[in-house]
């Protein structure tokens, strides 16, 4: 006999996690930190459960990692397709206790695919490639600038900044050559 999946919505902000677990019928908060989400998952039943959450990056990458060594599944999802389900099922109220209630139900009506590890190496290379385009947006913000400088001591200083804009690059993209 397969014991059912039990969905338990979390919605991510920077600072807090609003958790919706069906089998209490509770909501609670967990600080968005290392120690807050450990004691969470301690006290999480992990033999059913599978944590439902958006994609916010930076924001949930802790809990995440911490999922992770639990062992635990969870299953990242994306902002639209959660908004779309918001929409299709007449609950677009925005709280962060009625998302993660949201993201609860959503978990149980399409059964999404529960990840258990996070790539390591997957999530270095998109790091590696943000950092690039971040870097390529700075230098083109420089350009444009140094096309109004006006005088040539202000031209001077952001060629010199463009310059190690341009080593950056290069760096980055050898970097992230090396882990294709």
């Amino acid at each position: 006999m397969t014991i059912p999946t039990i969905y338990v919505g979390c919605d991510i902000s920077k600072a807090t996690i609003d958790v919706f677990d069906p089998r209490s019928g509770r909501d609670l908060q967990v600080d968005n930190t290392e120690a807050a989400i450990a004691a969470f998952l301690a006290a999480l039943d992990q033999t059913s459960s599978c944590l439902v959450f958006e994609a916010t990056g930076r924001y949930d990458r802790t809990l995440r990692h911490l999922c992770d060594g639990a062992g635990l599944r969870f299953c990242r999802l994306n902002p639209v397709r959660v908004r779309r389900f918001a929409e299709a099922t007449g609950r677009l109220a925005k709280t962060d206790s009625i998302d993660a209630r949201l993201l609860s139900r959503m978990g149980e009506m399409i059964e999404p695919k529960a990840e258990t590890t996070v790539d390591a190496g997957r999530e270095r290379l998109a790091a590696l490639v943000r950092r690039r385009d971040q870097l390529v947006d700075m230098r083109s913000k420089q350009r444009q600038q140094a096309e109004a400088a006006g005088d040539p001591v202000v031209a001077e200083d952001i060629a010199s900044v463009c310059a190690f804009l341009d080593e950056r690059i290069t760096a980055i993209e050898a970097e992230i050559k090396s882990q294709a």
